[in-house]
């Protein structure tokens, strides 16, 4: 490339440079590579046409680097929705990078959090709707001083147990918020615990939690109609707050109500639901509140120095991409790869480069491909 480049222009063109330049382009092509074999498989499993492929390849460097990530990340999430069912696939696979770097986590996190919530709530793939579930756990998280993928993990967990109690996901989201600020533990513990509990309050069979809330003249069930209904989880840790909270500290009926409810493993988190049960409500506040959370959040990253550089790597992939695709190089790539072939073959049966010049200028004369080949006397070879 050196060589070619002082020919031309009579500037010298150092080889530190050259290797640069090649080195970013081997770079761009490995960008491109991940996003072709992503088109390949989105392409074998949906209606879209050839042209909506390529248009959907070149919007995708423009998408991934608003959020900072790169483009074969934004398909492999559209992929991922696709194979969810998620007729707004696109759509889902943005929200996908928004949650990615609001919460500074990996793909496969967020695509599980976002269809956990999704499958939940029956929100069939209401962008929207998730939206506003991200936007306020993102609020919660920032008020609470915790992590916002502690609130999506826990919510990937205990999304469907909650809906299954009549566990609204604001309320969820207000639990986890609650207990996770309070005990420090990870989404998952947090999400794990919740589920017992859910469980126990919801199962008039499991006479422990039965026989404690009764010692608080607490009922698990009401009568509506004549008929008898399971109070939601809801309900009961309210009532369960009031009368845990004006026991003695040293009560053993305390510490019963927790291992009987709580279960193995889970008393600190009830313990942070029943005696700090007045912040629930503050965080429900929060949660109506967070509109706009995740997308601030989430440009805050994407414009820190690691976002700025994915999305500058972006914009030199798609550069790359567009002269790797054009109609004129890519004839002249097959032109190169004709002639190589050709000069390998003869290569063989010369056995020595130094002997194949003269054969090559007939080859090339042959391929009417205008270009001049000179050999020097010192066997450096030329193309110009």
């Amino acid at each position: 490339m050196a060589d070619i480049w002082t020919t031309l222009t009579g500037k010298s063109f150092s080889a530190s440079a050259a290797k640069l330049l090649v080195s970013n382009i081997k770079s761009a092509a490995v960008e491109i590579k991940s996003l072709n074999d992503a088109l390949t498989e989105i392409g074998k499993t949906s209606q879209l046409t050839g042209s909506q492929l390529e248009q959907l390849g070149t919007t995708a460097f423009e998408t991934a680097g608003k959020y900072g990530k790169s483009a074969a990340g934004y398909l492999s999430a559209l992929q991922e929705m696709s194979h969810a069912g998620y007729d707004n696939a696109a759509v889902m696979a943005e929200l996908s990078l928004l949650t990615q770097t609001a919460g500074n986590m990996a793909a496969d996190a967020a695509n599980k959090y976002l269809l956990a919530a999704g499958a939940a709530y029956n929100l069939k793939g209401n962008a929207a709707a998730l939206t506003e579930i991200l936007d306020g756990q993102t609020n919660q998280a920032a008020s609470a001083s915790i992590r916002l993928d502690t609130m999506t993990q826990a919510t990937a967990i205990a999304a469907d147990t909650a809906s299954k109690c009549g566990i609204k996901i604001e309320q969820l989201s207000a639990l986890i918020a609650l207990a996770a600020s309070q005990t420090k533990q990870s989404g998952e513990a947090t999400g794990t615990a919740l589920n017992s509990i859910f469980t126990n309050l919801q199962n008039p069979e499991n006479t422990a939690a039965a026989d404690a809330l009764h010692s608080l003249g607490i009922s698990m069930t009401y009568v509506e109609n004549g008929a008898e209904k399971l109070k939601t989880p809801i309900t009961l840790l309210k009532e369960l707050s009031d009368a845990y909270t004006s026991l003695e500290n040293k009560s053993p009926l305390k510490s019963d109500i927790l291992s009987a409810i709580g279960g193995q493993g889970n008393t600190d988190t009830l313990s942070a639901l029943l005696g700090q049960f007045d912040s629930y409500y503050t965080m429900l506040d929060l949660y109506s509140s967070g509109t706009g959370s995740a997308m601030t959040l989430a440009k805050e990253s994407a414009d820190n120095i690691s976002g700025s550089l994915t999305r500058l790597g972006n914009t030199w992939a798609s550069t790359v991409n567009t002269v790797l695709n054009a109609d004129g190089v890519t004839s002249i790539i097959n032109a190169f790869n004709s002639l190589l072939s050709v000069i390998n073959k003869a290569a063989d049966a010369v056995g020595s480069f130094g002997t194949i010049g003269a054969s090559l200028g007939a080859v090339l004369s042959a391929k009417n491909l205008g270009i001049l080949y000179e050999c020097t006397k010192s066997n450096h070879c030329l193309l110009f």
